[in-house]
């Protein structure tokens, strides 16, 4: 069986101004029972005590988030919140919208920044995901996630990595399925500069992934995301109801 796939991420949206919607862009080409992972990062910039405003308090229409981490740097200048949200994709879907919340503290500088991607060939019910696991880390360029051990084959492993200030993200992977594929790395000049990363690879068989590790361009907060996202059930689809089945032998027409 073929691993989920990457399709596509959207245009990404971005704002300064908190309890203000953006409304992140449909990946292109996306279609109904695709996975949309909307992966989403709010960073500060200020003083002492330092804490980055909340996402809205309640999920977008129809979305339901996944993970969330925050962290500041050590010397509580710069911190950032990250978030991942996600949807089964049915027709004439539209984008969500999103927003900070008006709270934080010591913050001068915000920025909130959302991309949405969208995942073909996962399975068609219930949560879409196998294992996940979510750290986050400040100082230094190398980073690092623990590993996550999938439990059925053929599962798309996805490192993501919520920033602020710009800093960019290269040399993702893993042990198994090792070198990952950088599908987006989107940063903005907005406010204080969040950004969101995501990079992947198909995984063909059950057991450890390894640490995901990744190089940044500088040493500021990060929120670092490791998930695989399950394919459809083997033999998972219904029973065909009485009389509607096979012919049954002896039987006349």
């Amino acid at each position: 069986m073929a691993a989920p796939a990457f399709r596509a991420v959207g245009t990404a949206a971005n704002t300064a101004t908190r309890a203000t919607n953006i409304t992140p862009g449909m990946p292109t080409g996306w279609a109904a029972d695709d996975i949309a992972i909307m992966y989403a990062a709010i960073s500060i910039i200020g003083s002492s005590p330092l804490v980055p405003p909340s996402f809205q308090a309640a999920d977008p229409t129809g979305w339901t988030k996944i993970d969330e981490a925050t962290i500041n740097n050590g010397t509580n200048t710069r911190g950032v919140r990250a978030a991942w949200y996600w949807r089964r994709l049915v027709d004439l879907d539209a984008s969500p919208n999103l927003q900070m919340q008006n709270n934080g503290s010591g913050g001068t500088s915000y920025c909130l920044q959302a991309a949405i991607a969208a995942y073909p060939g996962c399975i068609t019910s219930g949560d879409p995901w196998d294992v996940k696991n979510v750290t986050s880390s400040t100082g230094g360029t190398s980073v690092s996630i623990p590993g996550v051990t999938t439990t059925v084959a053929d599962t798309r492993v996805i490192l993501a990595i919520g920033t602020d200030n710009d800093n960019t993200v290269t040399s993702q992977s893993t042990t198994d399925p090792g070198a990952l594929t950088e599908n987006f790395d989107l940063v903005t000049t907005t406010g204080s500069d969040a950004g969101v990363s995501g990079a992947s690879a198909a995984k063909a068989s059950t057991g450890a992934t390894g640490d995901g590790t990744a190089t940044m361009l500088s040493t500021n907060p990060r929120v670092l995301w490791l998930i695989a996202l399950k394919p459809p059930a083997v033999g998972g689809g219904p029973a065909p109801p009485v009389g509607k089945g096979l012919p049954l032998l002896g039987v006349g027409r």
